[in-house]
């Protein structure tokens, strides 16, 4: 079964309206989110170009995926070289 997939693209050009826009943004994702698990389609996984910063991309991932990720990170960047490099995007530790 293929899971479905939503990018919610939003522009505005009123900083003033920033709080307002993101609140109806996360509210659409929250409730497809909502009818996509109620009709057995729901899917933890977050492709990270489609995610908004305060999503948790790395959750979808699964607890053993991302423990895997973090001991690779720690192995071969203990001081956290690339992930301080990197600016803004999601960080895995």
């Amino acid at each position: 079964m293929r899971s479905p997939v939503l990018n919610i693209a939003v522009s505005w050009s009123n900083e003033i309206d920033d709080t307002r826009v993101y609140a109806a943004a996360r509210n659409i994702v929250n409730r497809a989110n909502a009818t996509a698990y109620a009709a057995g389609l729901g899917n933890a996984y977050l492709y990270q170009n489609y995610a908004s910063a305060e999503q948790d991309v790395f959750k979808g991932y699964g607890a053993k995926n991302l423990a895997k990720l973090k001991a690779i990170s720690k192995k071969y960047d203990p001081s956290g070289v690339w992930q301080k490099l990197q600016p803004g995007y999601f960080k895995i530790n």
